[in-house]
């Protein structure tokens, strides 16, 4: 498990451009009970905030990345696809 997290951050160093959606996916799959036994998400999103304070990374889009927002999508894309009820209830008065 350290080998692949440590071929994750070295990906991440080398290629910043990246970072945000390694980041999104991490908390993604840390999310699932059993994948997060498996994955080293909790390393990898540590690593991260040392990439931060390098100033590899910036620290605006690592939180945005780290705080699940592609988890959302991910996990509920009918939320992006479909108009809310809201906005329904809205425009039928």
């Amino acid at each position: 498990m350290d080998y692949l997290a440590i071929q994750i951050l070295a990906f991440v160093k080398a290629n910043p451009e990246w970072a945000m959606l390694v980041i999104g996916l991490t908390g993604f799959v840390e999310s699932f009970v059993f994948l997060s036994l498996l994955f080293p998400g909790t390393a990898i999103l540590i690593a991260a905030g040392t990439l931060v304070s390098e100033g590899i990374l910036g620290p605006v889009p690592t939180l945005v990345a780290g705080t699940g927002r592609l988890g959302l999508i991910l996990a509920r894309p009918e939320i992006w696809t479909s108009p809310s009820k809201d906005m329904a209830l809205s425009n039928a008065s």
